[in-house]
């Protein structure tokens, strides 16, 4: 009886651990209007069981600031002047071209390998075309 017990709350204690590393926010709603000269670049965050506990930060390498912060489930968005930028995390890294009155998406994903980087994850970025993102991102909130 005892260890019924110890599983039970073992078991709500991880699916309130798996909750408090989740997004919180504001359910995405839509896609923002761009100024004039910049462009508008949408980081999002499948929610996944896979690195969950991981709160990913996203670096402007080539400003070499904090663009911001993403946890399972979530998004955020951020105006970009036109041009190359060089955006990445702690292990990875891509160019993109920003175009002005334009928005773009990338998504940021974990992957976990057990047996070469057990220590590190792998923290992906991928640029998704935007009829992926339209489809993807709804089910995100917003990182707060």
């Amino acid at each position: 009886m005892k260890k019924i017990i110890f599983m039970i709350f073992l078991g709500l204690g991880v699916l309130l651990g798996i909750n408090g590393c989740s997004a919180k926010g504001k359910p995405f709603v839509k896609f923002k209007k761009t100024k004039k000269d910049m462009g508008i670049v949408y980081f999002y965050r499948p929610s996944n069981i896979k690195g969950y506990l991981i709160n990913y930060p996203i670096f402007d390498k080539k400003m070499n600031k904090i663009l911001g912060n993403l946890k399972n489930g979530s998004y955020f968005s951020i105006e970009m002047k036109e041009g190359i930028h060089k955006i990445g995390t702690y292990t990875n890294s891509i160019e993109i071209e920003i175009k002005k009155n334009s928005f773009m998406c990338i998504r940021i994903y974990a992957d976990i390998d057990l047996i070469l980087r057990p220590y590190v994850p792998y923290i992906g970025l991928h640029k998704v075309s935007n009829n992926i993102c339209k489809a993807e991102i709804i089910e995100t909130r917003k990182n707060e």
